[in-house]
């Protein structure tokens, strides 16, 4: 049998890259219009113009709607929003052809892991319940306030809000992965400050927790600096809680091209689901129980 949906997709990739390119290369002939901003009034029957570049200059009137710079006003805003819609369409579609796999014997053979729990399971945690300790972490959490909750502008597969299209990738695949994703949890460090992590994840079989950071300023050419050694502070908090690079604690950067590094982050959920957790983290890492409940929430 045949699968040609992800031919479909690739030439509809194709087909919205290119109308990409074409917008942003239209945006910057316009660029000399950014920032300006369009009032209206109308008057017998016609809507006349007046524009400024920022609050701080006054209003400069421009005349009716066939005006070249109400033109190009109104284009460079339609170029934006078009290029918005245009972006996450590809990053949904390229999200798609990373992770599709044909419904096909070698597809899904290849897909089976290659180290398997133990057939008996891990008995010190026969009749854990995980939907009980999820339940009472959801609720530490929203009594949380959130960090800059105007930035939470973008809703994931089971409605949470994320603040970057990314990072919603990120955790809708966690999501499907049955990882249990926690975004921002509010980790109480022992000086009463919060910690909030991007996503802590729970193992889909047993009570050991993942922490997995998204840098998504690592290569940024002003911010990296600054960037870069908060997060090596962060990291040193992390060990604190138990959590070490490499063992349960993660971190995925951004392509050059500022797209998520699909194949890397793949890469990562197969190594959580597809084998026992490993000894470091079973002797280091924190369990989700009892002990976690009233030593992190209590």
């Amino acid at each position: 049998m045949k699968y040609n949906c992800i031919e479909s997709v690739k030439a509809d990739l194709q087909e919205q890259s290119d109308m990409l390119q074409q917008l942003e290369s239209r945006k910057s002939q316009l660029i000399q219009f950014d920032g300006c901003t369009l009032k209206i009034k109308n008057s017998g029957g016609t809507t006349y113009y007046h524009c400024r570049e920022n609050p701080a200059h006054p209003w400069l009137y421009l005349g009716n709607e066939n005006h070249p710079d109400v033109r190009s006003i109104q284009e460079l805003r339609y170029c934006n929003e078009a290029i918005s819609l245009l972006k996450n369409n590809i990053a949904l579609e390229e999200n798609l052809l990373a992770n599709y796999r044909a419904p096909e014997y070698d597809s899904i053979l290849s897909g089976l892991p290659k180290t398997y729990v133990p057939a008996k399971g891990f008995p010190q945690f026969a009749g854990y319940d995980i939907n009980k300790y999820f339940d009472e972490l959801v609720g530490f959490k929203n009594s949380i306030p959130p960090r800059n909750p105007e930035s939470l502008k973008f809703q994931a597969i089971d409605g949470t809000l994320i603040r970057s299209r990314g990072e919603v990738i990120m955790y809708d695949r966690f999501w499907q992965r049955g990882y249990h994703p926690l975004y921002e949890f509010p980790f109480r460090l022992a000086n009463g400050k919060f910690l909030f992590p991007d996503f802590l994840l729970i193992h889909p079989q047993i009570p050991y927790l993942y922490i997995v950071e998204h840098l998504g300023l690592w290569f940024h050419p002003e911010m990296k600096d600054n960037y870069r050694k908060n997060y090596l502070l962060k990291e040193e908090a992390y060990r604190t809680l138990g959590f070490t690079e490499g063992v349960n604690l993660f971190t995925t950067k951004e392509l050059p091209d500022g797209g998520i590094d699909l194949e890397t982050l793949e890469r990562m959920c197969t190594m959580i689901m597809s084998s026992p957790p490993s000894s470091a983290v079973q002797r280091q890492g924190p369990i989700l129980d009892d002990k976690f409940i009233r030593d992190f929430l209590r």
